[in-house]
């Protein structure tokens, strides 16, 4: 079991780290190419790995940090980070997000759907960003099919986009910092497994929102490794 300070220090520094990772790219105006759009994300969740992804992410950070130095105006580089609710967990993400902006001298503002799963209330909060000309702008997409067009949008207006948390491969977006959701979803069935034991049992899942993509992977996860068993 990973503890929950753990899981919130990960976050923090997740929501800091894509912060400067917007600022870098909109600093320096440069996207990155389609080979380079790697995700950033935890393999497996067991308390060694977060540990080395805090560390990792803290490296990251830095490295960004120094890259955009000296190049353009932070102060000028508006950024926000929608999240997909305003529930405590995203706290966390809040005050990592004040962190890089005070690192970074550039303007971070967070946002969210006040009823939880509302993919219209996120795509009208993102463009809204848009339409004030905000440089950069991660989310945690509800829904990444109903998403994909207001991001597509902001793309041709050379805003640059980063999924965290639930990500939207289709919609263009240039990174994805999370989870591996589909390992998360392989481990968690096989403690329940565990759990079970030999005889077996019937098991049920809750999640947030059927349609967001870490629900999807983290489900998927879990079907396949419990197939066949009792």
């Amino acid at each position: 079991m990973i503890p929950r300070l753990t899981l919130i220090k990960t976050l923090r520094h997740e929501l800091a780290v894509v912060a400067i990772f917007l600022a870098s790219c909109a600093i320096q105006a440069t996207a990155l190419a389609p080979k380079q759009r790697v995700l950033a994300q935890t393999e497996t969740p067991a308390d060694n790995v977060f540990a080395q992804a805090t560390t990792q992410l803290n490296q990251t950070a830095s490295a960004l940090g120094d890259a955009v130095k000296g190049k353009g105006d932070p102060a000028h580089v508006p950024l926000a980070i929608v999240a997909n609710d305003l529930a405590p967990f995203w706290t966390a993400g809040q005050i990592g997000s004040l962190r890089a902006a005070s690192e970074l001298g550039a303007p971070v503002i967070f946002n969210a759907p006040i009823k939880p799963g509302d993919a219209t209330a996120q795509s009208n909060i993102i463009g809204n960003f848009i339409k004030e000309g905000y440089k950069g702008i991660a989310f945690s997409a509800i829904d990444p099919a109903s998403i994909q067009p207001i991001i597509q949008q902001g793309i041709l207006q050379n805003i640059h986009f980063t999924t965290l948390d639930s990500d939207a491969p289709k919609t263009g977006r240039l990174i994805y910092i999370g989870t591996n959701n589909y390992n998360a979803g392989v481990a968690a069935a096989k403690a329940l497994l565990q759990v079970l034991g030999s005889g077996g049992g019937k098991v049920v899942g809750l999640v947030g929102a059927l349609t967001a993509q870490n629900a999807i992977d983290r489900v998927r996860g879990i079907k396949d490794t419990l197939k066949g068993t009792n």
